[in-house]
């Protein structure tokens, strides 16, 4: 009986141990893929845009919001989103997508994902009060 109780608390302890480690290798592919597809740089860069444009914050202190916010990012919203990742993509996955962010069509990507969202956000301001229009429109 103590044999199998002792083979079973192995089996399980393993079990943890290896869940464990799966976790902690999807956290750095997660990571990683933030980093390589510019997702990170990209919202940075929008809400920096953003700040710039309302002209209320110095330079210096855009660069210290941009740095709190980017480590919050990290810390805090990169970590809660995981769950919603791993309904679709495996730790493979993105593994996959980290190779593919090495390839010059990935870098040429995750260049365009960065410099985009400042280039676009003139666009988007400027599309607003068209798409508040339509919202209103199918609301009556």
């Amino acid at each position: 009986m103590k044999k199998a109780l002792f083979v079973l608390f192995a089996a399980l302890s393993l079990t943890v141990q290896a869940q464990v480690l799966d976790d902690k290798e999807y956290q750095h592919q997660m990571e990683l893929f933030i980093q390589n597809s510019g997702m990170e740089h990209a919202f940075s860069g929008t809400m920096i845009s953003s700040l710039r444009m309302q002209g209320t914050f110095s330079e210096t202190q855009i660069q210290k919001v941009a740095a709190a916010v980017t480590k919050s990012f990290r810390d805090d919203f990169i970590p809660s989103v995981v769950p919603v990742y791993k309904k679709y993509f495996t730790v493979e996955d993105l593994k996959a997508l980290n190779q593919f962010f090495e390839t010059p069509v990935g870098k040429k990507m995750k260049h365009f994902s960065i410099v985009s969202a400042e280039e676009l956000q003139p666009y988007v301001q400027k599309w607003q009060p068209k798409m508040q229009q339509a919202i209103m429109g199918a609301l009556q």
